[in-house]
């Protein structure tokens, strides 16, 4: 204490002799310099959170109980975790992402070993399996006419017609998350066709009753200008059949004016800046076979694409117009491919292309070049290239009637997702649109529904995997499981029982394995339930005891179907067999060989799951793929040229050629099939699809 002052010295020495004093014994101590009792033991009473999914990253869990010391740390299965004392009563702890890595559970406890006590008890804590998001389905009791997306004030507009119930004549503003109407407007004799301008400052009406535009503002829905559409070429009253805003100027319109009774309806297509038509219009009368249904803008406000359906006269296709500022004129065009039954046409700026029903065309090339492969009645699909996803909705012949919605990568052409909405959605249905997040809006039009309405709110992840739904509400739905690989692939003939590691997506508890099974003869094995993305069969001895294929697939005894897809389990010939057999799950179209490289060269289909729609090169001594090249769908001619310099591809569902460069697969040329012959009559059409090469 020597660099303490006097009065310091005094404190100090008082301190100290108040500290010994009270360590002496006295009437409760133990006398004679007995040891104090222990302190008491920690106790764990809760974790939060007590559960994690696996897979997920390192989590900080927070430990109540009592008796806590700044030495105790928190206990995972009798390891210490990294832990911060925060009171007597509270710890948290990390734990690390390596120990959340897979389902189980684990043991937490606290230690206050440096206290000179010992652990409290044990409490599970729960790691998961990861749950399957959800895609949820509400029916509003509203039918609309048409229905359009005003994404820059979140809200959906629908037209209501003059044979309405209960709102005739109206525009209703609604909010989709709550499914509630927010706004009703008066809006003309009966209001039908929908499109919203560019900048969403504006949604353009056509009113058939009046055969008139009416131009509203946004959001505020105020009546602003009207166009009244021409007479036609006999004097008629006409309607607008199809209705686009400009792509980029706000205040411009394209109009197809025609007669809804008429098949197809189209007759006369303008061009208005505000309520001022450009000179120049086009008329179809008499222009037979050319028809013109419905219009979509291109990439910018100078060409407009036509489509139509398919006729009695007319195969249907894609006609390119010139927007100029005099008017809109035809281009040199043809059926550039066959527009189906379905009423609306997407054109991508993203893809440059035209998507109609399940077939896709590049409106430049005057191609087809590419088909989605669904099975069954559809009623409508749409694009959304932002997520690179495609949107069917379909009525499976398989089934039996009701609805499901089927989801394809957009560039790829392969499924994704097939969801189940037979439940709540039965019908014919209109327009099939995007909002929100994600969500799919869509009309019953012509009033057969179940639950309370005809204009159905789709949502989930289904739609978009990749954010949170707008609303879990509604009825769930039922999205079907999707195999996409097995692990092993292949066993010796003769070989005992084979456990066998399914991954995929959508499993449930309930899933079960069957091979070559179908309703008549469903043939389950042994099947372990791991989690939504895993399950592990059982492939029995029994059949395994000769070579050849097993197509192993999921059945779901609960909905009573199966998963949508198979995959192949092959069982090699014994050792001592003179052939030697390796098993690849291709879903290979074609091969060819490439005796230059030492390679062969396969198709796939679009079912394949690594490789959808590729040209893959593969090592037959290896069995593995080298390399690989995404294609037009479904490449089912393969030849290569003479001193193996190319690979010619031709295509199933693509009126295409392609070039590959060997042996890298370089993409050199791709080129349209078509008949210059046959350019501008839409009668026969000019496509044309490899038949051989």
């Amino acid at each position: 204490m020597g660099n303490l002052d006097k009065s310091s010295r005094i404190v100090a020495l008082t301190l100290f002799s108040l500290l010994v004093l009270g360590g002496c014994g006295g009437g409760n101590g133990n006398g004679g310099g007995g040891t104090p009792p222990p302190p008491p033991g920690p106790t764990l009473s809760s974790i939060v959170p007590s559960s994690a999914v696996a897979g997920a990253s390192g989590l900080t869990v927070q430990a109540n109980g009592t008796n806590f010391a700044t030495s105790s740390t928190v206990q995972w299965n009798g390891s210490s975790l990294q832990t911060m004392f925060v009171s007597s009563t509270q710890l948290t702890a990390l734990i690390p992402a390596n120990d959340l890595a897979a389902t189980g559970s684990a043991q937490v406890s606290i230690s206050n070993h440096l206290a000179g006590v010992g652990n409290s008890g044990n409490l599970t804590f729960t790691i998961a399996a990861p749950l399957v998001e959800s895609t949820w389905v509400r029916a509003l009791n509203y039918i609309p006419k048409d229905i359009a997306w005003d994404a820059i004030h979140g809200k959906l507009l629908a037209s209501m017609g003059s044979g309405d119930p209960t709102n005739p004549n109206t525009l209703l503003v609604i909010d989709p998350i709550s499914g509630k109407v927010e706004t009703t407007v008066p809006a003309g004799n009966n209001p039908n066709l929908l499109s919203i301008s560019s900048d969403s400052s504006y949604l353009w009406v056509g009113q058939d009753g009046d055969s008139t535009v009416q131009r509203y503002t946004l959001p505020n829905l105020q009546k602003d200008i009207t166009i009244p559409l021409p007479l036609d070429q006999i004097g008629k009253a006409q309607q607008a059949v199809s209705l686009e805003a400009a792509r980029s100027n706000p205040h411009t319109v394209a109009v197809d004016a025609g007669h809804w009774g008429d098949s197809p309806p189209g007759w006369n297509i303008f061009v208005y800046d505000d309520s001022v038509q450009r000179q120049a219009a086009i008329s179809l009368l008499g222009a037979a076979p050319l028809k013109i249904d419905w219009l979509q803008w291109g990439k910018d406000d100078s060409t407009i694409y036509g489509t139509q359906y398919t006729t009695i006269d007319s195969p249907g296709g894609v006609v390119s117009m010139n927007v100029s500022s005099s008017g809109v004129s035809l281009l040199p065009g043809d059926g550039g491919f066959p527009a189906g039954t379905v009423m609306y046409s997407y054109f991508s700026p993203a893809t440059g292309l035209m998507y109609s029903s399940t077939l896709v065309a590049d409106p430049l090339q005057l191609a087809n070049v590419g088909e989605y492969n669904l099975l069954g009645d559809v009623w409508q699909c749409v694009p959304d290239a932002a997520i690179g996803r495609y949107y069917c909705l379909v009525e499976p012949q398989l089934y039996g009637p009701g609805a499901e919605l089927w989801i394809f990568d957009l560039a790829k052409f392969n499924l994704l997702e097939r969801v189940d909405l037979s439940g709540v959605v039965t019908g014919s249905f209109g327009r099939l649109i995007r909002w929100g997040r994600a969500g799919l809006a869509l009309i019953s039009v012509n009033g057969v529904y179940t639950g309370s309405g005809g204009l159905f709110l789709i949502d989930g992840a289904a739609i978009n995997p990749n954010v949170s739904p707008d609303t879990p509400a509604g009825t769930a739905t039922t999205v079907y499981p999707l195999m996409l690989g097995l692990e092993p692939e292949s066993a010796q003939v003769g070989s005992s029982d084979v456990t066998v590691s399914v991954t995929g997506q959508n499993f449930t508890p309930d899933s079960v394995g069957c091979w070559s099974c179908n309703y008549l003869q469903l043939r389950t094995i042994p099947t372990t339930y791991v989690s939504p993305t895993q399950l592990q069969v059982t492939v029995p001895a029994a059949t395994l005891q000769s070579a050849g294929p097993l197509l192993i697939s999921i059945y779901d005894p609960v909905r009573n179907s199966f998963a949508t897809n198979s995959l192949t389990f092959t069982v090699l010939p014994g050792s001592n067999s003179s052939t030697k057999l390796a098993a690849m799950n291709l879903d290979g179209l074609a091969t060819a060989s490439d005796k230059t490289a030492s390679v062969l060269y396969v198709g796939t289909g679009g079912l394949d799951r690594a490789y959808p729609s590729h040209i893959v090169s593969v090592d037959p001594t290896t069995a593995t793929v080298k390399t690989s090249v995404q294609v037009s769908p479904f490449p089912y001619i393969l030849s290569i040229s003479a001193q193996d310099q190319f690979l010619y591809v031709g295509f199933e569902e693509a009126s295409l050629e392609t070039q590959l460069a060997l042996p890298e697969l370089s993409p050199a040329l791709t080129w349209p099939l078509s008949n210059p012959a046959f350019q501008n009559d839409l009668s026969f059409g000019d496509q044309f699809y490899a038949g051989d090469l």
